[in-house]
């Protein structure tokens, strides 16, 4: 089958940042936001439980949902109140992070010849994260004015990466076969897990994967190479879209 579908992760491959997850400042503003609810050592202490149980549960509840239920569980605080203040917190106090993202060179000129060729384009990031604080990632990488087929985010999404299951639902979500669909990241853990389900995997050749390639256990991608080999990639592609019968 034509790749048709291109599948592109965002943290690392799109746009370099600094681990949030693990800032100072992001605990700060976290125990900023439920501050007269709860103490703040209580605050940080559920954050991070529901953050690991959100990494190995197997439930039909959505990332966002699993989240929300063990926060409130362990902090005591209503369901509603704690998803409300949640969201506000990834589309008002998140934005304060922005000086620790930055573009990554060549990245948006691979996104736009994509759209210019034809192919649906999909922002297939880790889902650990509501949609909002996924945006202001999309912006900080110079991408703001793009149009997406499909974001996974933490609202839709039930597993995060590397699971399988995750790349299985955004198999449905795009509503193509594997056989048509081009991932496009930075990490072996993280992306070629892909691969067991059928979909071509091309990773972006950084400091970080480079020390993973090196590890015998890891799943080699189809390609790897720089941004300039990947917009070669992708005009080859997009030769092989552009002649390809049109089912009707």
């Amino acid at each position: 089958m034509t790749i048709d579908t291109l599948m592109f992760d965002l943290d690392g491959t799109l746009v370099d940042q600094f681990h949030p997850g693990s800032s100072p400042q992001f605990a700060l503003l976290l125990m900023r936001r439920f501050r007269g609810l709860t103490a703040p050592a209580v605050t940080l202490r559920a954050a991070l439980g529901a953050t690991r149980l959100m990494k190995r549960h197997t439930s039909d509840r959505t990332n966002f949902e699993v989240v929300i239920t063990e926060f409130a569980r362990r902090t005591g605080i209503p369901y509603d109140e704690v998803a409300k203040r949640f969201l506000a917190f990834s589309q008002h106090d998140f934005p304060a992070m922005k000086w620790r993202f930055r573009p990554i060179p060549g990245a948006r000129e691979a996104i736009l010849l994509g759209k210019e060729l034809g192919f649906r384009m999909v922002l297939a990031t880790n889902p650990a994260v509501p949609l909002s604080m996924i945006q202001h990632r999309v912006n900080w990488a110079g991408l703001g004015d793009i149009s997406w087929d499909v974001i996974t985010h933490q609202q839709i999404m039930r597993r995060l990466k590397p699971s399988v299951d995750y790349y299985r639902h955004l198999l449905e979500l795009v509503d193509r076969p594997a056989e048509q669909c081009l991932m496009v990241g930075n990490d072996y853990q993280m992306d070629t897990p892909a691969m067991s389900l059928g979909i071509k995997t091309f990773l972006v050749d950084r400091p970080m994967n480079r020390k993973q390639g090196r590890v015998r256990s890891v799943t080699m991608p189809d390609w790897l190479g720089t941004y300039a080999d990947l917009a070669t990639l992708i005009r080859q592609l997009g030769q092989e879209l552009a002649t390809a019968p049109q089912s009707v």
